[in-house]
């Protein structure tokens, strides 16, 4: 048997080995255009950069994001998430540059 071939036997599952990744759903591509709460926020360094965990009102499972905008939203509100929770509409804006980036903002008072 060649070196890098491994039998059935010899696999482990990634969740056996990798016990610490938090489950989740991502939070851009589930809620665009909702207005939701947000209960809680945690946030972590990961492989790949800085990223926040979002529980929102009502869920269970946390939603992730990467967003450097939206890192950065959370970490100006999250004293008053965890107080008390921010009421937030995910939505998409366009840079200067014509970038779409991913932001919160409120739902205005008329629509609530």
């Amino acid at each position: 048997m060649a070196r890098n071939q491994k039998t059935e036997g010899d696999v482990v599952e990634f969740t056996d080995v990798f016990e610490d990744m938090p489950e989740s759903k991502s939070l851009g591509k589930e809620l665009l255009d909702e207005t939701f709460i947000i209960t809680n926020v945690v946030f972590a360094m990961g492989q790949y950069g800085e990223y926040a965990l979002v529980t929102l009102s009502g869920e269970e499972i946390p939603y992730r994001t990467s967003s450097r905008v939206l890192i950065s939203q959370l970490k100006a509100t999250e004293e008053h998430i965890k107080q008390q929770g921010v009421r937030v509409t995910l939505s998409k804006q366009k840079t200067k540059k014509g970038r779409e980036i991913m932001t919160f903002g409120r739902k205005p008072v008329s629509e609530e």
